[in-house]
């Protein structure tokens, strides 16, 4: 069983863009880190280099 290495954190951003349907690039200030977290993983999941 291979497991995820995208490493995603407990971020007060991710709450609020959930709170108000928002994707992590829609939602405005952006948290870089936020961003970074969410773009590695869907980069991981669907192998997109």
């Amino acid at each position: 069983m291979h497991l995820a290495s995208a490493a995603i954190r407990d971020r007060i951003a991710y709450c609020k863009a959930a709170r108000e349907g928002l994707s992590m690039e829609e939602q405005k200030p952006v948290d870089p880190k936020a961003l970074d977290e969410m773009q590695a993983l869907f980069q991981e999941v669907f192998q997109d280099e």
